[in-house]
């Protein structure tokens, strides 16, 4: 189903593998592209990660470059170990994936296609709303995911979320849905409802042609998004009798 409207806050794309050359610096081209894609300069970050050694107990540190582009509406976060892309303003899978294929793109051609222990898609909806009962989502979401928040909310509940974890086929899924108050740890008292799709898989492998594998992570999204609203939640996002979108 394909609506007009959605509630999602930012949809994420994770890839992780490992690239030494990139602990050292960033190539000039990737560089350029992702100031392109983002509209801004480059900003580095530096992250501390702990190297386990026989020779020293407890280990040492070891720190390492992380580059970040922080546009107005994409995010890109690129260090030795994982690329991280974020559309802070997603519309249509159509442009946040020709975002992921272009730079994925010029990693495969600049450090010889590096294998992927974990590729990842992530949509985060945030359904609220600024009038009516706070615990108010009838007819709007599955009353399955209500339950034990709807029998407890009497009792000054702070936060009531809840996490399913899936695997079907090759794919996982870290589904985390609920009542996270952006207030915590003060009361709930906003009408605020989230439902957040991490859907991954471990192919372990170079993917020369990430379409495929986005458009089914992406389809498993769907199915559990249309399982998890109902009719009232899906025409206020307003229906378009489009095959196969979100």
């Amino acid at each position: 189903m394909h609506y007009k409207h959605n509630y999602l806050s930012k949809v994420i794309f994770q890839a992780n593998f490992s690239i030494d050359a990139l602990k050292r610096s960033i190539h000039p081209s990737i560089v350029d592209l992702c100031k392109e894609l983002t509209g801004v300069e480059k900003v580095e970050q530096p992250i501390i990660t702990l190297v386990l050694s026989m020779d020293k107990p407890g280990g040492s540190s070891e720190r390492l470059p992380s580059y970040v582009f922080d546009g107005v509406r994409f995010q890109v976060r690129i260090q030795h170990g994982e690329l991280v892309i974020s559309d802070k303003q997603y519309t249509h899978h159509e442009e946040f994936h020709g975002v992921i294929i272009k730079i994925l793109s010029q990693l495969n051609l600049v450090y010889a296609k590096p294998s992927f222990s974990r590729v990842a898609l992530r949509y985060a909806n945030n359904i609220k709303f600024e009038e009516g009962d706070t615990f108010d989502f009838n007819e709007k979401i599955n009353p399955t995911l209500l339950g034990s928040t709807l029998d407890f909310k009497d009792f000054d509940l702070s936060r009531s979320i809840g996490i399913m974890n899936m695997h079907c086929d090759d794919i996982y899924v870290n589904f985390t849905y609920g009542f996270l108050n952006p207030e915590f740890p003060n009361k709930i008292t906003k009408r605020e409802f989230v439902l957040d799709f991490d859907c991954f898989k471990t192919p372990n492998v170079n993917i020369p042609d990430i379409q495929e594998t986005l458009l089914e992570l992406r389809a498993k999204v769907n199915i559990l998004f249309e399982k998890s609203v109902l009719p009232e939640l899906k025409q206020k996002m307003e229906p378009i009798n489009i095959p196969d979108g979100q």
